[in-house]
Parts: C-alpha cells; sequence; structure tokens
C-alpha cells in the first residue's frame, strides 16, 4: 500500500497558544469547530490541535513526549 496524500494531522498538545502562534506564523489560516482549533493548508490538507489530555485522542503508542527537540 502506498500512502500518497496526507488529509490532516493531529497533535494534542499542552500549550495551545504557543502551537497556535506557531501554526499561524507558519501562515496557516486558523478556523475552530467543536472547541477543536484547526488549521487549512493551501492544499485542503488540516493540522488539528487537542489538548493533550481529550479523550477524543487516541492513547499514546509510547510514554511521555514523542516529539522531541534536539539540542543545539
Amino acid at each position: 500500500m502506498n500512502i500518497t496524500n496526507l488529509d490532516s494531522a493531529t497533535f494534542g498538545v499542552t500549550d495551545l497558544a504557543a502551537c497556535r502562534r506557531f501554526w499561524t506564523d507558519f501562515g496557516l489560516v486558523e478556523g475552530s469547530a467543536d472547541g477543536t482549533t484547526i488549521f487549512s493548508c493551501q492544499n485542503g490538507a488540516t493540522v488539528v490541535l487537542r489538548s493533550a489530555d481529550d479523550p477524543a485522542l487516541p492513547d499514546p503508542i509510547e510514554p511521555g513526549r514523542s516529539a522531541k527537540r534536539r539540542s543545539a
């Protein structure tokens, strides 16, 4: 099976304000639906932000943070 398109990516975040600034600075258009923050890309794809403790998110595949910063 080939993956040829990504329609949406959902992130569970602990600092919604910082994440909103990041995607807005990146140039995406912010919207919302049912209390969820949604950013629209030019190609129609979306970036969805939810609180990390939102019960609508699936269980994590590993404990702790899964997107880690690299030290410079």
